[in-house]
Formats: structure tokens, sequence, C-alpha cells
């Protein structure tokens, strides 16, 4: 998954339900994005906060939705 799509993707599986965590699940699995690999492309993401320290993670978004992230990268 390119780096342009990945924080999309994760605020879109952010609001829903599937088994796993949000940064353990299929999805992730699936578009190869899981253990070290996750952890450094999560920490060079614009519009991401992501932060670990043994096994809390914490990741957040730069927008409260998919809609203003949009809106924003539009008015660029």
């Amino acid at each position: 998954m390119p780096d342009a799509a990945l924080p999309r993707g994760l605020h879109l599986l952010s609001g829903l339900e599937f088994a796993g965590t949000l940064l353990e699940n299929l999805y992730l699995a699936s578009v190869a994005l899981s253990g070290e690999v996750r952890t450094a492309r999560l920490r060079t993401l614009p519009g991401v906060h992501y932060a670990r320290q043994g096994a809390i993670h914490d990741l957040g978004f730069a927008h409260d939705s998919l809609t203003v992230s949009f809106a924003t990268r539009l008015a660029v």
C-alpha cells in the first residue's frame, strides 16, 4: 500500500468493527504491513502520529475525519 493511501486506509479502519485491533488485523497483514515494517512506516507518515512503548501503541490522526482530511488535501 503506498504511503499516500495508508493514512486514509487506517482512518477508514478506525471507524469500522472487525476482528483484531487497528494495528493487528487481517487487512494490514494482507498488504504486508506488520511488525517492524509497520512501525517504521507509521512513524514517517504525514498526518499520522504513532508512538510505541513496549506493548502500548499510540496512534492518532491530524484530522478528525476522512472528510476533513480530503478537504485539507484538496485545498493545498
